[in-house]
């Protein structure tokens, strides 16, 4: 049975790499980080351990006038000076080049020395850069840090509302967070890039000892209790029924796609929310996508194939993906890639892309589908609609301006992903049909 500590964390990962900053570990991380700013603001505390706290304190003394741009900056450049970690987490950008207008103004660098450390964009180049400009404002010598200090006023550093500073901010904020989401995931013994190729799982003890793996897994007592609590309910921690584990899933596969199992049709995993599902499905029901096929060297290749089943994904079948303009019809379609000769034979694949599936899908049953929100509609349902026609309260209509700002981001990667799906071959399997065809 797939541990509720697996299941958990395997669900927050996803969840992070596909939404990134509108992930919910991300938003937990940032508001925890929030709350310990203003309880330093409100108790005049200064903040010593985190970095990134430090930097949104120091930023908000900065916003509250309480600290002037120019010692922002010495406080920026001191804290990036000691923990360098926290701007240089590449993992949605390759470059560190955000830094080098700061330090080429601070610095006074000429054009060629800019372009020359730009086209260099070595960490460890840029971070020497960085701790001469700090030591220099450091220096006994007064003339050098208001030299300095000139500099940056000139290029408008410290006019307000501080656009060049909130830029800069902005970006190491997010990838300090991103190296904090990274050491969560490592101490609690699922490193994020394990996941992201594919390799994620829960060491024991005892192989941790066989291979020297020396993660920092901390006990999650709480996590221990849960497991043990799903197992004696027979339960999931995301489902009424507990799911098999990746391993059982292989495990039965395994046993069923060399024998004379072809019309195999076995959920392995239910989303409660879309009706999307992840199951292993028998050839016979492959059959009709190869049965009008015009290459005769593909349809020859299916029927020389000798397994008997493979992973598959059912989806929702919208209604504006109907054949014709007036076809409305509704139901569920196992997805097949014309580009490939069969679908999954991988687990870890299909999991994948079962997951994305899903996650499309509750985008746009809200987008496609639920254009209104009825008067009275239990909280619990919004998730599939898109808007509420009904008198709202100020709050609510700012609340209202941060999800359609965060739907816009979403809009636009669904628009990629679309694209990327177009070529899918989304085609319906009526297995009711099928069986009667055969017969």
């Amino acid at each position: 049975m797939q541990s509720a500590r697996n299941d958990f964390y395997r669900r927050i990962m996803t969840d992070y790499t596909e939404a990134g900053v509108d992930s919910v570990i991300y938003q937990y991380i940032s508001n925890e980080h929030q709350r310990l700013v203003v309880d330093a603001v409100r108790n005049s505390e200064t903040i010593k351990k985190s970095g990134i706290v430090q930097i949104k304190y120091h930023w908000q003394q900065l916003l509250s006038e309480q600290e002037t741009p120019e010692q922002y900056i010495v406080d920026l450049l001191h804290i990036l000076q000691r923990r360098p970690i926290l701007y240089q987490d590449t993992s949605h950008s390759t470059s560190v080049s955000f830094l080098i207008d700061l330090i080429g103004i601070g610095l006074d660098l000429d054009a060629n020395e800019i372009i020359q450390l730009k086209q260099n964009n070595v960490k460890r180049v840029i971070q020497g850069r960085l701790i001469e400009l700090a030591n220099k404002l450091d220096s006994n010598d007064d003339s050098i840090k208001q030299s300095i200090l000139t500099q940056f006023r000139k290029n408008n550093y410290f006019d307000k509302p501080h656009t060049k500073l909130r830029k800069i901010t902005d970006e190491i904020v997010e990838r300090a967070t991103n190296v904090e989401i990274k050491a969560f995931f490592y101490d609690a013994g699922y490193p994020l890039s394990e996941f992201q190729y594919g390799n994620l799982k829960e060491a024991s003890k005892e192989e941790q000892k066989k291979t020297g793996n020396k993660s920092r897994n901390k006990i999650d007592k709480t996590f221990s209790i849960l497991d043990l609590y799903c197992e004696k309910k027979n339960m999931s921690l995301f489902a009424d029924q507990p799911y098999p584990s990746e391993e059982e899933c292989k495990e039965l596969y395994q046993l069923l796609v060399n024998g004379e199992n072809d019309e195999v049709f076995i959920p392995l995993r239910i989303d409660p929310r879309t009706g999307c599902a992840l199951y292993i499905i028998g050839r016979k029901y492959y059959e009709c996508f190869y049965s009008k096929e015009v290459s005769v060297a593909r349809k020859r290749k299916f029927d020389n194939d000798t397994r008997a089943c493979c992973y598959g994904i059912l989806s929702l079948f919208a209604p504006n993906e109907g054949l014709l303009e007036a076809d409305h019809s509704i139901g569920y379609m196992l997805l097949n890639n014309t580009d490939e000769f069969w679908k999954y034979s991988s687990f870890d694949e299909a999991l994948s892309d079962y997951e994305f599936e899903f996650s499309d899908i509750m985008s746009r049953l809200s987008s496609e589908c639920n254009h209104t929100f009825p008067m009275g509609l239990p909280p619990i349902f919004d998730q599939y609609f898109n808007s509420r026609e009904m008198e709202i309260s100020a709050q609510e209509k700012a609340d209202m301006k941060n999800e359609l700002d965060q739907e816009l981001k979403q809009s636009k990667k669904d628009a990629n992903d679309d694209s990327l799906l177009g070529s899918a071959g989304k085609i319906r399997i009526d297995l009711k049909r099928t069986r009667q065809r055969k017969r």
